[in-house]
């Protein structure tokens, strides 16, 4: 078990960097190469990363320091996140599943229509219509 840390100390840039590279691997899937440097699975170092971008963040906006903020912001959502959430997953081009890809577009499409009208006419069977407001008029 690991201690938590209560004080962090560095380059914010450099600290970015390697949290980067670190998801950049367990999101390609060389998690061995995370598990070699820090003894740990591959989700659970970015789990640790994200701890501690997540408590720069707070500290930063406690702060008024917004650009940092917005840094360590981005950095949980848009790099340790997305890598955590798919890592493992096998990345395909688009063009190999055209026809699959425009079936479940078209259904999609088709299914959105079909639920919009379905409660359009719950409303008009209820008798709730959407029309227009009255003009106002000034005595």
């Amino acid at each position: 078990m690991i201690s938590p840390v209560s004080e962090i100390k560095g380059d914010l840039g450099l600290l970015g960097k390697v949290a980067s590279a670190d998801a950049e691997l367990l999101f390609k899937g060389h998690e061995k190469d995370l598990q070699g440097r820090y003894g740990l699975e591959g989700k659970e170092v970015l789990y640790y990363w994200w701890i501690a971008f997540d408590g720069l963040t707070r500290r930063f906006i406690q702060e008024s320091r917004s650009s940092e903020a917005d840094f360590t912001r981005f950095m949980t959502t848009r790099v340790l996140e997305p890598s955590y959430n798919f890592a493992g997953i096998e990345t395909r081009n688009i063009t190999e599943n055209t026809r699959t890809v425009s079936f479940l577009l078209g259904f999609y499409v088709f299914y959105t229509l079909l639920y919009g009208f379905s409660i359009l006419f719950i409303f008009e069977g209820l008798g709730i219509k959407a029309t227009r407001a009255k003009e106002k008029r000034e005595s």
